[in-house]
């Protein structure tokens, strides 16, 4: 059986309050400025414990809630809401990318043993994509899986 990781919903979510315009400009450090620019990848895996036939109505409630925390999570963190321009971060509230997907499989089909190329399919954008120096700073992939569980894949610019 070949596994699919299919997107059915992206979106931007954008800080719960907008950044004071004091705070509106965040100057990288010299080795900020120097580091090659790429985005470092992370994979949370959750196990669920859902029916089948409750899953779906819980992957909403599960995104609804990761989307609010998320929204005001960029309020205190707000140059991640924000892009590079040069040698500073324009803290312009622009938000990040939320993306929702789902995989035709359980966990332990993708862990036992994992793929390296198959995972990379659970991340939002790829480590060495050129948009990591003008692009979002931080990207969110979430994908439910047919087990109930889901993995949430970050990638956060350098």
């Amino acid at each position: 059986m070949e596994f699919r990781v299919e997107t059915f919903h992206t979106e931007s979510i954008k800080p719960s309050s907008p950044t004071p315009l004091h705070l509106r400009s965040f100057e990288l450090s010299l080795l900020d400025q120097m580091t090659p620019a790429a985005y470092i990848t992370l994979i949370f895996w959750y196990t669920g414990n859902a029916a089948a036939d409750e899953s779906s109505l819980e992957a909403e409630e599960i995104s609804r809630c990761l989307k609010k925390s998320l929204s005001e999570t960029l309020t205190r963190f707000y140059p991640f809401a924000g892009r590079i321009n040069g040698c500073l971060v324009d803290c312009n509230d622009d938000g990040v990318d939320y993306i929702e997907a789902r995989v035709n499989c359980v966990l332990r089909d993708i862990l036992n043993p994992p793929d390296g190329e198959f995972l990379r399919e659970f991340l939002p954008i790829q480590s060495e994509s050129n948009e990591a120096g003008t692009g979002r700073l931080l990207l969110v992939k979430v994908t439910f899986l047919e087990c109930g569980g889901m993995a949430i894949g970050v990638s956060i610019s350098q």
